[in-house]
């Protein structure tokens, strides 16, 4: 996610992105799920791999009222990568 606008000029593992990326993928794409698992971060320099779940609530109308995006967090050993 860039929003270079709000002083963000590049998140590789917060998720920001993942739940609107959910949300585009069910509702321009037509993938009819209610859960994605979403990777991210893992060819960053530094990497920063992160696998977050979005979970989104779906109204009795069909429209997405609400999500959950979350994950667990570990602290792994920093591994050097050159390029």
């Amino acid at each position: 996610m860039f929003a270079p606008r709000y002083g963000i000029q590049e998140e590789s593992a917060t998720g920001m992105a993942a739940g609107p990326l959910a949300c585009y993928l069910r509702e321009h794409v037509g993938f009819d799920k209610q859960e994605f698992f979403v990777e991210q971060g893992r060819w960053m320099a530094p990497p920063s791999p992160s696998v977050i779940n979005v979970r989104l609530h779906i109204g009795v109308n069909g429209n997405i009222e609400s999500l959950f995006a979350g994950g667990r967090g570990a602290i792994k050993e920093t591994v050097k990568v050159e390029f």
